[in-house]
């Protein structure tokens, strides 16, 4: 069983899949969900919650975000700090720079179904004074070099 078991059997819950192999399914779907399903928990269980299922996420991260990841953490781009899987405004952000206020999205192809869900997504972060950029996995396993420009070039920007 153990903590990732206990774990997917949690958020399964609160996220309503029973299918613990599909964890894709599971990764997915968004902390601001969870905060629908458990209204009546308490704001310190739904923080609790979200930073329990962004540590499970950074666990289980994906080829891409750890090959983006191993390029940002530890202050070695450009003295720039990133976290990963981080709690922002209720939403868990892929990678996130707080101290520029830039969060960076990767995204896969379930993403063209949601599409609507992250630009909703997107808008609320945004009013919260973050800036969100999003990047296909197929552009940052093929082209890691223009990705990081990109990122550079949005970390120089000045903050709106």
């Amino acid at each position: 069983m153990g903590l990732s078991c206990t774990l997917l059997t949690k958020f399964s819950n609160i996220f309503g899949t029973t299918d613990h192999n599909n964890l894709s399914l599971t990764r997915e779907r968004s902390a601001q969900g969870a905060e629908r399903r458990c209204a009546g928990e308490g704001l310190l269980r739904k923080k609790q919650l979200l930073h329990q299922y962004a540590r499970y996420l950074r666990h289980e991260q994906t080829p891409v975000e750890a090959k983006l990841w191993r390029r940002l953490r530890g202050r070695q781009f450009g003295e720039f700090k990133f976290r990963r899987q981080f709690p922002v405004k209720g939403y868990i952000a892929d990678l996130c720079c707080p101290e520029k206020k830039l969060i960076v999205e990767l995204d896969g192809g379930q993403h063209i179904e949601q599409a609507p869900y992250d630009n909703e997504r997107t808008a609320k972060l945004e009013e919260s004074g973050y800036r969100v950029i999003r990047f296909w996995n197929t552009e940052v396993a093929e082209n890691i070099d223009g990705i990081l420009e990109a990122i550079y070039a949005e970390l120089n920007k000045p903050s709106p």
